[in-house]
């Protein structure tokens, strides 16, 4: 159940283990092995990259919960690391959903360096692997940025000719970082004009071909600016 440590024991399949399937943590023994990786993570000492690395690996052992565990390590073990390194929390905080992408996209290496860690006590190759998946998010994201500023200035030149009172100009740099949106969302987020107006504003966006309309017509109906999802659609093929 949601909000509830797990009651029953759980397993993955593990080829190269005796029985077939390696164990977690035992339900018993949960609460004490995340006070453990609680005193890891939060401890000071070491590289703090190395830390979290080691902390991620800690926590998708102990799958404390029944489901939903790679989701909560990825975000658990840097949360709890915030408040002693507050002043670059970017970092760490999204330690988990930042290496996300590269985990996706080098799932084997991911499962077999659990794996290796886990049956031979090396973490070395562990600990190298999730930092140049730190390294290759990187590298993607400085793209992404580099491309963010492509598309931005590509829409200012088609807007530039619209009246300066325009919302579209309003709308530009904020579909940036909402590229999924109704006209709802932008008026709110926005906080000018009236639904009419921002309506209008936005069906120029879609004329212009930097939105376009996605679903079923009516007052709640979404909009999409392709070119942004587009970049984080699939980060190997668009980044590039």
């Amino acid at each position: 159940m949601a909000g509830q440590w797990k009651r029953h024991a759980n397993r993955t399949a593990d080829y190269e283990s005796p029985n077939g399937m390696f164990f977690y943590t035992r339900p018993a023994s949960t609460a004490a092995a995340l006070a453990e990786w609680q005193a890891f993570t939060l401890d000071t000492g070491g590289p703090k990259l190395v830390r979290q690395a080691l902390s991620h690996w800690m926590f998708e052992h102990i799958h404390p919960v029944a489901d939903g565990n790679g989701r909560v390590g990825a975000a658990a073990g840097p949360a709890g690391a915030e408040a002693e390194i507050s002043h670059r929390p970017c970092l760490l905080l999204h330690w988990g959903s930042y290496i996300g992408e590269a985990i996706h996209a080098n799932k084997d290496l991911y499962v077999d360096a659990l794996k290796r860690g886990r049956s031979t006590g090396d973490m070395a190759h562990w600990t190298r692997l999730l930092l140049s998946f730190a390294a290759q998010m990187a590298e993607w994201n400085l793209s992404r940025l580099e491309r963010l500023e492509e598309i931005h200035r590509k829409w200012r030149d088609i807007t530039t000719r619209l009246r300066s009172h325009s919302l579209v100009h309003r709308l530009v740099p904020w579909v940036l970082t909402r590229p999924a949106f109704t006209v709802s969302d932008a008026l709110a987020s926005i906080g000018a004009g009236t639904f009419t107006s921002m309506n209008t504003a936005v069906a120029r966006l879609a004329s212009l071909g930097i939105v376009e309309p996605a679903g079923a017509p009516g007052r709640e109906r979404l909009f999409m600016a392709p070119e942004i999802i587009g970049l984080f659609d699939s980060t190997r093929d668009k980044v590039r």
